[in-house]
């Protein structure tokens, strides 16, 4: 049974997170479209090795996204950082997928000293794609070293994150959840095909991409930053995302002094959803190690 839904005002916004179990902390951070739920498979089953916080970000449910909310990497890390304070916490492990492992990756950079390891599952560290996904000709830098990857985030973006921005601002959810999710699969879906977990998220979080798309390639790391990041690094790719996702943790995996890369055939880009105890036990591994 999971552990009961707590709430505090931080950074002058409301959040959640569930806290059970003892000893060292290990903390769940959600992508986009996505909230605590997401971690369900994994909350019990950690809980009996960890203390385990599955934390928001900002926004998802049960909180209502506003209009023109901002999302990004520096308010998520911030309000990271506003909860470890608040728990007092020393020093945790951090969980992040996708939107959510580019926030853990960046607060790792920002705050070293709070963080004992890392577990990026498929992290979406933009850095190594563009830092400006309007202008096509910013992708041609990775294009010469990995035409796919390039070709794969192109068309992430041109049938997936412009799109669903242009049907979030037009108020037509249901064509939102469908560009998006279809722009992160490598076969066309339908919602009632979905992991049921994923899908109830998507209906209630489907705003929120708003806030997490308006500035995700605004925030800036460089290679010598990364290089930096001396925490023990666990990289989670699977083989049916969009060739974007591998190239992002192979690149990690050749930066990061203390990295380890570790690919799972998994058929979506949630790998912790589909392949809950392939997830648990490698992930575990590693932080008992």
């Amino acid at each position: 049974m999971l552990n009961k839904l707590q709430s505090h005002t931080l950074n002058d916004i409301n959040f959640h997170w569930t806290d059970a179990g003892e000893g060292e902390t290990v903390v769940f951070i959600p992508g986009s479209m996505s909230d605590y739920r997401s971690w369900n498979n994994q909350a019990e089953v950690f809980s009996r090795h960890f203390r385990t916080i599955v934390a928001n970000r900002r926004y998802q449910f049960p909180e209502k996204f506003p209009k023109g909310g901002d999302s990004s990497v520096t308010n998520c890390c911030n309000d990271l950082l506003a909860l470890i304070h608040h728990l007092r916490l020393e020093k945790v492990s951090l969980v992040g997928h996708s939107y959510g492992g580019f926030v853990a990756f960046a607060f790792a950079a920002q705050h070293p000293h709070l963080v004992k390891n890392l577990v990026l599952e498929e992290p979406t560290v933009f850095p190594f794609i563009t830092n400006n996904p309007k202008n096509p000709l910013k992708l041609l830098p990775l294009a010469l070293k990995d035409f796919g990857a390039a070709a794969s985030f192109l068309k992430t973006g041109l049938k997936g994150i412009k799109p669903t921005q242009a049907a979030l601002a037009r108020g037509e959810y249901e064509k939102a959840k469908m560009t998006f999710i279809n722009s992160i699969m490598r076969k066309k879906v339908t919602l009632d095909t979905l992991n049921p977990l994923m899908r109830v998220q998507l209906d209630d979080n489907i705003a929120t991409f708003e806030g997490d798309s308006k500035r995700a390639f605004d925030y800036e790391m460089t290679l010598e930053q990364m290089k930096a990041i001396t925490t023990r690094t666990l990289l989670l790719a699977g083989d049916k995302s969009p060739r974007w996702f591998g190239y992002v943790c192979e690149q990690l995996e050749q930066v990061l002094p203390n990295a380890e890369l570790v690919k799972i055939t998994t058929p979506t880009h949630w790998l912790h959803l589909d392949m809950a105890e392939e997830f648990n036990t490698r992930v575990i591994a590693f932080l008992e190690q």
